[in-house]
């Protein structure tokens, strides 16, 4: 004997389905959009940090460069030191001369700094 719907023990109003699937279909939808939006914010802190890895890089290659230029000066500054020929008396002024004292106390300030924590 085959029972029809109107003979189940629990008939199933149509109310009452439309409330379930609706139900069920929130609750898809809440973790689809809990997903969507984990990702959404996976890819904007991405972007944060590449931006932020990107700018250092350059930060620090910026002052790669400084430093080179400021060790070349100093080379010439120390050249007169080396200098056998240059008296003791005159090594200052001899000093100056191949290098002014506003560049030197320029060079000195960039590697006052790369002596500090942030550069190594």
């Amino acid at each position: 004997m085959r029972l029809h719907r109107e003979q189940l023990r629990f008939p199933v109003r149509p109310e009452a389905k439309r409330i379930a699937t609706l139900l069920a279909f929130t609750h898809e939808l809440e973790y689809t959009a809990t997903d969507d939006v984990i990702d959404l914010l996976n890819l904007f802190i991405r972007g944060l940090l590449t931006k932020s890895k990107r700018e250092g890089e350059q930060e620090r290659l910026r002052t790669l460069k400084d430093l080179d230029a400021a060790a070349l000066r100093l080379v010439e500054a120390a050249e007169v030191i080396l200098d056998t020929d240059t008296e003791d008396i005159d090594l200052r002024e001899e000093a100056y001369k191949r290098v002014s004292c506003i560049a030197i106390s320029r060079i000195s300030s960039p590697c006052k700094n790369a002596g500090s924590s942030e550069f190594r």
